[in-house]
C-alpha cells in the first residue's frame, strides 16, 4: 500500500473502518507479552478452532495488550449494533464456550470485566457511541469500561490504540486516525516556509 496523498490516505482510513467495525462479529485477543504469558495464545487458537467447528463467520484477530496484565488473557468481543464486551483471565475452555455463546446471541457475564460505551478519536475530536436501547439487562449491568477501577484515572494517549486494533493492520490504525497528525504537520510546514519564503 502507497499513500502519497490525501484521498489515499482517507481510502486507508474507509478500508480500516471496515476493518475495526464489520458486518460481523470480531474478537480480538490480546497477544502482547504479558496475554502470551498467561496463555492467550492457546485462547486465540481455541477460538480459531471453535468458530471454525461451528461455521461461524467472524473476524478472529489478534491485538495488544490492554494495560491490565494482571487480569490476562484478555479477549475483546465486538458484535454489530452492540457495544464491545471484554472478557478477562480467559482460558482455552472458555474460548470454547464463548463461541458457542456468541453462536446463540448470548454473553458470558461472569467472564466479563466491562462493556465499552463509547471510544474516542482524538485526532479527529470524535467519539463513536454504541448503541444501548433494547440491548438484554445482562449487557447493560455490566460495568462500563470507564468505571473498571483500573481504567477509571486514566486517559491513554500514545498507547490509546493498544488492545483496540490490530497492531499488523496499517489501515486499522490510520482508521483511528493514525498519519493525520502527520499530515496536518506538513501542511503547517508547508506553509510556513511560504510565508518565509522558502
Amino acid at each position: 500500500m502507497k499513500i502519497r496523498t490525501l484521498e489515499d490516505l482517507e481510502r486507508a482510513r474507509e478500508r480500516g473502518l471496515k476493518l475495526l467495525y464489520p458486518a460481523k462479529p470480531r474478537i480480538m485477543v490480546g497477544l502482547a507479552t504479558c496475554g502470551l504469558a498467561t496463555g492467550a495464545q492457546e485462547v486465540f487458537d481455541a477460538l480459531a478452532e471453535a468458530v471454525e467447528e461451528r461455521g461461524l463467520d467472524v473476524a478472529l484477530v489478534p491485538t495488544g495488550c490492554l494495560g491490565y496484565c494482571q487480569r490476562e488473557p484478555i479477549v475483546y468481543v465486538l458484535e454489530p449494533d452492540k457495544p464491545p464486551i471484554i472478557y478477562a483471565e480467559m482460558t482455552a475452555e472458555k474460548a470454547r464456550r464463548l463461541v458457542n455463546a456468541l453462536a446463540e446471541g448470548r454473553i458470558v457475564g461472569e467472564w466479563a470485566l466491562a462493556r465499552i460505551e463509547e471510544e474516542e478519536f482524538l485526532i479527529e475530536a470524535k467519539v463513536k457511541r454504541y448503541p444501548l436501547d433494547g440491548l438484554p439487562e445482562e449487557i447493560k449491568a455490566l460495568p462500563r469500561y470507564s468505571e473498571v477501577p483500573f481504567w477509571k484515572k486514566q486517559r491513554k494517549i500514545v498507547l490509546r490504540n493498544s488492545g483496540f486494533i490490530n497492531p499488523a493492520s496499517l489501515e486499522e490504525y490510520i482508521a483511528r486516525g493514525g498519519y493525520f497528525a502527520l499530515y496536518k504537520a506538513c501542511l503547517l510546514y508547508i506553509s510556513d516556509a511560504a510565508d518565509e519564503g522558502l
